[in-house]
C-alpha cells in the first residue's frame, strides 16, 4: 500500500498538472479576497481520486461526488455530529444514550458503502491482470481475488471485501482532509507570518528564478520551504489525537494495566505543545527546524504530524510531496495577504476528529 501511494513519476505528473491549475484560479481572483477552502478541497479530491481509483476516475463520477457530499457533511457541515462520534471513542456508553447520533451514522455509514459497492463492482469488472493496476482500489480487489474471493468473507481472512471498502474510503477521505486542511492552514500561516513568507520568496528566486516553477528537484535546496510546512503542522495539530486503536493483548503503559481491547489514544498535543520539549511552543516559529548551518532537522524527536510506528500514515510521503510542490508554487507566483491589511488576520480551528481551519478570506498578490 505504502508502495503505491509513493509511485515517483505518477504522483509528480499528477501533482505539478494540479499546482498549474491552481496558479490559474488563484490569478482569476484578480488580487480580491476569497476563501480558498472550496477550489483546494476540490483540488485535494481530485488528485486522492486518481491515487484512489484510477486515472480514468474524476470528481465528477456519481459516485464519488456522492463520497464527497458525504465527507463535507460529516466533517465541515455538521460539527455537533463529528463531535458526538468523536465522544464513541472515549465514552463506549455513550453508543446507548445518544440513540439520534447512532441513527444518522447507521444511515452515514449505508450510505457510504452503497457509493464504495457501486466503484468496488466497476474495477471489478474493468480489472486486466495484464494490465497494470491504475488506483489502489484495483491493487486491493486483485489482492482479494488471489486469496479467493469466493472465502475471502471469513472471519480470519486477512483481506476482506468489507477490509477493502474501508480501505478505499479511508485513503480518500483521509487523503482529502489531510492535504486539504494543511494546505489551508500553509496559506492561512503565509498571510500570518509575512517574515517568513519572504524569507521562502528569496530562497525560492536564487534556486529557481522566474522562468519556471519549482520541481521536486529543487526540494534539497529549499530547507525553509520544509521548515514551514513542519512548523505548521506542529502547530495547526492537525490529527490532534490520531486515530483510536484497539489493544491486541494484555500489557501495561506506565506503569498501568490496559486490558486485551480497551481504546487507545495518543494525544499528540503532548508533543507538539509542551514546553518541555519546544522552545516557546505557542510561538510559529519555522526557524526552529533549521540548524545553524541553515540546514533542516529532519530528527525532531518530537514531531509527529503523521503518528508513528507500523500504524503509522501511510500517504506521508505523498503528503510531503503535494505540500512542498502545491506552497512552492504559490509562493513563485503570488504573496498571500490579509484580506484586510489595516487589522490583525485572525486564524482559528474546529477540532473535533482533526484540527480543521476555520473559513478566512485572503488575497493573491501576483509578484511578477
Amino acid at each position: 500500500m505504502r508502495q503505491h501511494l509513493y509511485e515517483p513519476s505518477l504522483a509528480i505528473t499528477q501533482i505539478t498538472n494540479e499546482s498549474e491549475k491552481l496558479l490559474s484560479f488563484l490569478e482569476h481572483q484578480s488580487e480580491k479576497a476569497f476563501d480558498p477552502r472550496g477550489y483546494i478541497t476540490a483540488m485535494a479530491a481530485m488528485i486522492n481520486v486518481k491515487f484512489a481509483f484510477g486515472t480514468k476516475y474524476d470528481i465528477t463520477h456519481p459516485a464519488i461526488k456522492q463520497l464527497k457530499e458525504l465527507i463535507d457533511e460529516q466533517f465541515y457541515k455538521d460539527k455537533e455530529f463529528m463531535t458526538c462520534v468523536y465522544i464513541f471513542d472515549h465514552i463506549s456508553l455513550a453508543r446507548f444514550f445518544l440513540f439520534g447520533t447512532i441513527k444518522k451514522l447507521t444511515i452515514f455509514i449505508n450510505k457510504r458503502f452503497q457509493a464504495l459497492g457501486r466503484i468496488f463492482k466497476e474495477q471489478e469488472e474493468q480489472i486486466n491482470s495484464a494490465e497494470p493496476s491504475s488506483g489502489l482500489a484495483q491493487v486491493l480487489i486483485k489482492s482479494l481475488k488471489k486469496n479467493d474471493f469466493k472465502n475471502a468473507s471469513h472471519e480470519n481472512s486477512f483481506l476482506t471485501k468489507e477490509h477493502v471498502l474501508n480501505l478505499m474510503h479511508d485513503l480518500y477521505a483521509a487523503g482529502l482532509l489531510g492535504i486539504a486542511s494543511s494546505l489551508l492552514w500553509c496559506i492561512g500561516f503565509l498571510a500570518s507570518y509575512p517574515e517568513f513568507q519572504d524569507k521562502m520568496q528569496k530562497d525560492i528566486d536564487n534556486v529557481v528564478g522566474q522562468e519556471r516553477i519549482p520541481s521536486i528537484e529543487d526540494s534539497p535546496r529549499l530547507p525553509s520551504v520544509h521548515a514551514f510546512i513542519m512548523e505548521v503542522l506542529r502547530v495547526a495539530n492537525i490529527g490532534s489525537n490520531g486515530l483510536p486503536r484497539c489493544a491486541t493483548k494484555d500489557t501495561t503503559l506506565c506503569g498501568y494495566r490496559v486490558p486485551k481491547g480497551t481504546v487507545v489514544m495518543v494525544d499528540l498535543d503532548v508533543f507538539h505543545h509542551n514546553p518541555k520539549y519546544w522552545k516557546i511552543p505557542e510561538e510559529f516559529n519555522p526557524n526552529r527546524f533549521i540548524d545553524s548551518q541553515g540546514h533542516l532537522k529532519t530528527n525532531q524527536g518530537n514531531w509527529f504530524p503523521f503518528s508513528a510506528g507500523r500504524r503509522s500514515c501511510a500517504g506521508e510521503s505523498l503528503a510531503k510531496v503535494e505540500l512542498f510542490l502545491f506552497l512552492s508554487a504559490i509562493l513563485h507566483h503570488f504573496t498571500i495577504v490579509p484580506e484586510d491589511t489595516e487589522y490583525p488576520f485572525c486564524l482559528k480551528g474546529s477540532c473535533t476528529l482533526g484540527n480543521f481551519p476555520l473559513p478566512f478570506k485572503v488575497r493573491a498578490i501576483k509578484r511578477f
